[in-house]
């Protein structure tokens, strides 16, 4: 099976900031399991992407050990995952990122 490409919009650079900044500010190592972690389930995406549907075009991969989400879409036509957000999982749904 071919790979998808992975597109990070700025929006997600800045979650994905912030969630770092976070972890960081608690110890620093923990800033960088969350990378280490986080970059690891974005790899898995490119090799496994289709997920559920969660809302609008969006689908959701948690990041194990974090309670965060990737918040994604997928262009078969493409191969490319756009990557909305990466969300504090419990976070209220009104505030997530849409394709609109």
């Amino acid at each position: 099976m071919k790979e998808f490409n992975v597109v990070i919009l700025p929006q997600a650079e800045d979650d994905f900031r912030d969630a770092f900044n976070y972890y960081s500010e608690i110890n620093q190592k923990l800033g960088k399991r969350f990378i280490k972690i986080t970059k690891s389930s974005v790899n898995d995406l490119k090799k496994m992407p289709l997920y559920q549907v969660k809302y609008d075009e969006i689908r959701l991969r948690i990041i194990h050990k974090f309670p965060y989400a990737i918040h994604f879409s997928v262009n078969e036509e493409l191969n490319l995952i756009y990557i909305w957000g990466f969300r504090y999982a419990p976070s209220n749904p009104e505030n997530w990122p849409r394709t609109k």
